[in-house]
C-alpha cells in the first residue's frame, strides 16, 4: 500500500474505535446532543476517507448509517437497542473491511452486495418518510441523469422494482463476442437509456474501430438479481444499483439544500490542506489557494452566499497569518449552518495549535521496539564501563581512574535520561485495554438475559505496551466468566435481595513497581464446596489432599488446565480452558494472578504485572556466597541492625521498625544455600522489601551495587523456575539472577 492507504487504515480504526465507545455511551447514558454529533462526525468521516481511496461499497454503507444518525440528531427517531445495534453493526463491518484492504489493498468481491445488504437494513430501522428520503439521496450522481428521464416516461402502472446498470465493456469486448448494444436492448422494461463515450474520441486518423469506448447506462423497472443474470459473463464490466420504486417521484418534491456531492469532497480537501502542518510563509499562500478552490466550487455549485463568506474567511485568516477562520467558515458550509457561517468565531487554543501543526507524531512500533533494544545494549556497555573504572581504582589506577570515573558517572547520567525518555514512548494508558470492554459487556449481557453495568477506574494508569498488550486475552476470559455464570440473572438477583442490576468493575492502578489489573463483579461468588467436589470429580487432587486445603487454596484451582465451575458447556463458557490461559499467558513476563471470592457477595480477580519488561533498577546484593538481583521499586530501606535490636518473634526473628514489626528471612536459606556463620555479638545487613503490600526483611550478606539492567525472562527448562523475575549480564559479564520477591517471601 502507498502512504495514503496507510493512513487511510490508521484513521479509520481510530474512527470506528471512536464512534463505537460514543454509540456505547449514548445507550448507556441517554440522548446527549454533543455525543451524537460526536458519532455523525466519525461516521461522516469514515464516509470520506472511503471516497478518498476509492472504496464506494464502503461509501455506501456508511451513507445509509449516516441517514440513521441524521435521524437520530432532529430527534425523529429515539435512541433504542435495534438502532445501536445497526449502527455497531455496520462499524463491525467496515473494521472486517479495513483489516481486508490492509491485507490486500482492496476489498473483497462480495463487498458491493454486503453494503447494500446493510444500507437496507439500516434504512429499514428509519421512519417510512425519512427511509424513502433516503433512499433518494442515496443514488451514485451518474443515476440521477436516468430518474430525469424516466420520471417523464415512467408507465402509468405503479413500478414494483427499479435497478440501475452501468455497464462499461472492456476495450477488446468484440473480440471475446459480446455486443454492448445487444445486451442493452435486452433488458426488460427499461425506462431510460444513456450512451456515450468512455473516454475522449480520439482524432479520426488515430481511430480503432475495433475498440470499444462506449459507456451504457440504463434504467429499468426490475429487480436487481434480473440485471444480474443478464450481465451475468460481464460482472467486472456492470455496477448495478438496486433502487426504491418511490424515487421515481418527480424531483421537485425533494428540497434542494447544502452543497452536492462533488463540491462537498472538494471542500474538505482543501480542509486537509490547511490542517497539514506549514511555515507561515507557507501559509499564506495555502489559506489563498484553498480559498479560491472552495470559492470556484461553490459558485459553480450556485452557492453564492457560502463563497462570499469563504472569501470574507480567507481574508480574516491572511490577515492573522492563521487557518483557522477559513477551515472553521468551510466547516460550517460542510456542516449547513448558513446563519452561523455569516460571523467568524474567534479561534480558540486548540484551534490556534490545529492551524500550527499537531505535536503528536505516530512513529511504527517496529521503529520504538529498536530504540528500546539499542538503549538495553547501551546499558550493558556502560555497566560494563562502570565495572572496569572500579578495577581501576582497585588496582592503582592513580589519575586515569579518577577522570575514567568521571566520565563514567557522565555516561551513567546521560544513560538514564535517553533510556526513560525511550521507555516513555512505550507506555500506554490502560484505556486502550477498557474501551474494547463496554461492546463485549453490552452484547453478551443481551444475549445471556442479564442486566449489567460496567464501572471502569483508572484509565489513565499507564504500562508497557507490551504489557498492555499481552492483556487482552486474560481480561477477555475474565470478563466472560463474569457474566456467564459469576453474575446471576435478575430474577436471581432480586431474589437473592440484590439489585437487579450487576455491576461489573474494571480498575487499573500502579502498586509500586508493579502494574495491577482487577476485575470485579458483584456476583453469587465461589463456593469453596463445590470446587472441592468439582476438583474430586475430574481427579485434580486426592481426597486427603483436597482436605487438607484451606478454601483459599482450594478456590486457587479454579486455574488448573481443564477445570470449570459452569454447570454446563455454553457458546461463551464452560470448557475449563479461560482461567487457565490467565495464568498462563501473564506468567512469562513475571505477572501473577490472584483471586478472592465470597459467596453470594462477588469475585475479584486480580493481576500483577511489571510495569514495564524492558529496564529494571535492581540492587545487587550476595547471600551464600553468591550474587542475586532484587528490585529496587520492591526496596523501602536498608537497615544495619545491631544484635539487640533482633528479637525472637514466635519461630522466626523480626525487629520493630516505624512501629511495625518486620519479620526477618535469611536470604540464602530461601534460596537453600548454606547460610554464613553469625556470631551471637554480629549485627545484620536487612533489605527492607514490600511483599505482597507488607513488610519483610531480607537478611544478606553484603550489598554490592545498584544498577540499571535491562531483564530478559526466564527461558527453557528455567522458564518454570519460581521465584525469579528474569536474568541479566553484569558489567564482568557474569549471568546475574533477579529475584521476584512476591514468589519467594514465604
Amino acid at each position: 500500500m502507498n502512504a495514503l492507504h496507510d493512513q487511510f487504515v490508521i484513521e479509520a480504526r481510530e474512527l470506528v474505535d471512536q464512534a463505537g465507545d460514543d454509540l456505547i455511551a449514548l445507550e448507556r447514558d441517554g440522548v446527549s446532543a454533543p455525543r451524537i454529533d460526536s458519532v455523525f462526525r466519525a461516521f461522516h468521516t469514515l464516509k470520506g476517507a472511503a471516497g478518498l481511496v476509492d472504496l464506494p461499497a464502503m461509501g455506501l454503507a456508511m451513507h445509509a448509517a449516516e441517514d440513521l444518525l441524521a435521524e437520530l440528531q432532529s430527534g425523529r427517531l429515539e435512541v433504542t437497542p435495534p438502532v445501536i445495534d445497526g449502527a455497531l453493526q455496520c462499524l463491525d463491518q467496515v473494521s472486517r473491511w479495513v483489516d481486508q484492504f490492509e491485507a490486500d489493498g482492496a476489498l473483497p468481491a462480495d463487498a458491493g452486495e454486503a453494503a447494500w445488504q446493510l444500507a437496507q437494513a439500516l434504512r429499514a430501522l428509519l421512519t417510512p418518510s425519512a427511509a424513502a428520503a433516503a433512499a433518494s439521496e442515496a443514488v451514485p450522481d451518474w443515476v440521477a441523469p436516468l430518474l430525469d428521464e424516466a420520471r417523464g416516461t415512467s408507465p402509468d402502472a405503479p413500478v414494483a422494482a427499479l435497478s440501475a446498470v452501468d455497464y462499461q465493456p472492456h476495450a477488446g469486448c468484440f473480440f471475446n463476442g459480446d455486443d454492448p448494444l445487444g445486451l442493452m436492448r435486452k433488458i426488460p422494461q427499461l425506462l431510460a437509456l444513456r450512451i456515450a463515450p468512455r473516454q475522449p474520441w480520439p482524432a479520426p486518423a488515430e481511430f480503432d474501430p475495433f475498440a470499444c469506448n462506449l459507456r451504457l447506462q440504463g434504467l429499468a423497472a426490475v429487480d436487481k438479481a434480473s440485471l444480474a443474470a443478464l450481465f451475468r459473463l460481464q460482472p467486472d464490466q456492470v455496477r448495478i444499483v438496486e433502487l426504491s420504486p418511490a424515487i421515481l417521484a418527480p424531483a421537485a418534491t425533494q428540497p434542494a439544500a447544502g452543497v452536492s456531492d462533488l463540491v462537498r469532497g472538494l471542500i474538505e480537501e482543501q480542509q486537509r490542506v490547511l490542517s497539514a502542518p506549514a511555515d507561515t510563509a507557507d501559509l499564506v499562500g495555502r489559506i489563498g489557494a484553498a480559498a479560491r478552490v472552495a470559492v470556484n466550487a461553490l459558485r459553480h455549485d450556485g452557492q453564492d452566499r457560502a463563497a462570499a463568506q469563504v472569501e470574507a474567511a480567507a481574508g480574516d485568516a491572511t490577515a492573522q497569518s492563521d487557518a483557522a477562520p477559513l477551515r472553521q467558515c468551510l466547516q460550517r458550509i460542510l456542516a449547513g449552518d448558513d446563519a452561523a457561517a455569516t460571523t467568524t468565531a474567534e479561534p480558540t487554543p486548540a484551534t490556534e495549535s490545529a492551524g500550527r501543526g499537531g505535536r503528536s507524531l505516530r512513529i511504527d512500533e517496529a521503529r520504538i521496539d529498536a530504540l528500546v533494544n539499542l538503549a538495553g545494549e547501551l546499558t550493558l556497555l556502560k555497566n560494563g564501563f562502570a565495572h572496569l573504572a572500579k578495577r581501576a581504582a582497585t588496582e592503582g589506577g592513580g589519575e586515569i581512574a579518577r577522570l575514567l570515573r568521571r566520565e563514567v558517572e557522565a555516561f551513567e547520567r546521560l544513560d538514564a535520561e535517553m533510556r526513560a525518555a525511550i521507555l516513555q514512548l512505550r507506555m500506554v494508558p490502560v484505556a486502550q485495554l477498557f474501551r474494547a470492554f463496554p461492546r463485549l459487556v453490552r452484547d453478551l449481557a443481551q444475549r445471556l438475559g442479564k442486566t449489567v453495568t460496567l464501572v471502569t477506574e483508572g484509565e489513565t494508569a499507564e504500562s508497557d505496551k507490551t504489557v498492555v498488550d499481552l492483556l487482552f486475552e486474560p481480561m477477555l476470559h475474565l470478563v466472560r466468566n463474569a457474566l456467564d455464570h459469576g453474575i446471576e440473572t435478575p430474577e436471581q438477583r432480586v431474589a437473592a435481595g440484590k439489585p437487579q442490576t450487576a455491576t461489573l468493575t474494571l480498575r487499573a492502578r500502579r502498586a509500586s513497581d508493579r502494574f495491577v489489573v482487577e476485575v470485579i463483579d458483584d456476583g453469587r461468588g465461589i463456593d469453596p464446596a463445590m470446587v472441592r467436589r468439582r476438583a474430586a470429580d475430574k481427579a485434580l487432587l486426592g481426597a486427603a489432599e483436597l482436605a487438607a486445603l484451606s478454601d483459599a487454596q482450594v478456590i486457587d484451582l479454579v486455574f488448573a488446565a481443564g477445570f470449570s465451575t459452569a454447570a454446563a458447556v455454553s457458546e461463551i463458557s464452560g470448557r475449563g480452558v479461560g482461567m487457565d490461559i490467565v495464568r498462563t499467558t501473564i506468567a512469562p513476563i513475571g505477572g501473577r494472578v490472584s483471586l478472592q471470592s465470597r459467596v453470594g457477595s462477588g469475585t475479584t480477580v486480580r493481576l500483577e504485572l511489571p510495569s514495564s519488561i524492558a529496564m529494571l533498577r535492581i540492587m545487587v546484593v550476595e547471600a551464600g556466597n553468591q550474587l542475586f538481583g532484587i528490585p529496587m521499586d520492591a526496596v523501602s530501606k536498608t537497615v544495619q541492625l545491631p544484635a539487640q535490636r533482633i528479637s525472637r518473634i514466635k519461630a522466626n526473628d523480626g525487629f520493630v521498625l516505624d512501629d511495625h514489626v518486620v519479620p526477618i528471612c535469611e536470604l540464602a536459606e530461601l534460596m537453600h544455600l548454606p547460610a554464613k556463620p553469625q556470631r551471637a555479638a554480629e549485627g545484620r545487613l536487612v533489605v527492607v522489601a514490600e511483599v505482597g503490600g507488607k513488610r519483610a526483611g531480607l537478611a544478606v550478606d553484603a550489598i554490592r551495587d545498584r544498577l540499571e539492567v535491562v531483564l530478559k525472562p526466564m527461558q527453557g527448562v528455567l522458564s518454570t523456575a519460581r521465584g525469579f523475575a528474569g536474568t541479566t549480564l553484569l558489567g564482568d559479564g557474569g549471568v546475574l539472577l533477579v529475584l521476584d520477591l512476591q514468589e519467594l517471601v514465604p
